[in-house]
């Protein structure tokens, strides 16, 4: 899981901490006053209240509706605590985090190293470099429309592009920017094979950038049914995401792509 993700999901779950925190509050502000204790004599359990400032007195057994408000109210006293802990934690790991992308800048500092580190940093085992190789990136498929710089030592189309194979590499997916592929007779060129590393499976990832251009969008679908013939479905082994210009494709929505079909 990359750092990305980790982010996101620490702060989904602060806010869900925060919310829980919040109910807990409101509830134990609404309660009868004081914490509720229970002593037993092997017999009988009796109830006591606990009110800071007022002491301890007996709450009868006609009281019980009181009673089931106050054991409620104690246990999320005991709660919030435990609450407050996770938060500080959490927060702890926002604030030290959040900015930490010393590696990423190294490597748009220095691209000409990239080539010379890529199989240190991504040390795939030998069925995946041989998966990987098997279907090697088409160097003459549209190459002038490739005019977008990665900092992993190659060209694509889009900024959109470019930021969904800077993430797969920050997760360490193994994959390939546009192999040729035959399948049935038919050539096709994906925007990315990729290799899921838990199982090696093999994924397909569409992505369409300019789906407000009415041809473009019924170009795309018709491509989308192409791969459909061949083996390739939406939600199973095919990866698509869309974008307009007024609705981009955005970092979180990469991740969770990701996330979902191969981490």
């Amino acid at each position: 899981m990359n750092i990305e993700t980790l982010i996101r999901k620490a702060e989904e779950l602060k806010t869900k901490i925060e919310k829980d925190m919040a109910y807990k509050q409101a509830y134990i502000n609404a309660a009868p006053g004081g914490k509720l204790t229970i002593a037993s004599n092997g017999c009988y359990d009796n109830w006591y209240v606990f009110d800071k400032g007022k002491g301890t007195k007996h709450l009868p057994k006609s009281e019980r509706k009181i009673a089931e408000q106050l054991a409620v109210k104690t246990y999320y006293m005991e709660c919030l605590k435990d609450d407050a802990e996770h938060l500080k934690a959490i927060n702890f790991f926002l604030n030290h985090y959040r900015d930490s992308r010393r590696g990423d800048q190294f490597l748009n500092n220095h691209p000409k190293m990239i080539e010379l580190m890529k199989w240190k940093i991504w040390d795939y085992d030998a069925q995946t470099k041989e998966l990987l190789n098997r279907f090697p990136m088409d160097e003459n498929f549209r190459p002038d429309e490739k005019i977008i710089d990665t900092r992993l030592g190659f060209r694509v189309r889009s900024k959109t592009e470019r930021e969904i194979a800077h993430q797969l590499a920050n997760a360490q997916i193994p994959f390939t920017y546009e192999p040729e592929l035959e399948v049935n007779g038919r050539y096709l060129h994906p925007d990315f094979r990729l290799i899921r590393p838990s199982d090696r499976r093999i994924l397909l990832w569409l992505h369409g950038g300019m789906m407000d251009n009415p041809n473009y969008r019924r170009a795309e679908f018709d491509k989308l049914g192409d791969y459909i013939d061949c083996g390739f479905l939406p939600g199973v082994n095919l990866i698509t995401t869309y974008e307009t210009k007024d609705m981009p494709l955005s970092v979180e929505q990469i991740l969770a792509q990701i996330e979902l079909y191969l981490l």
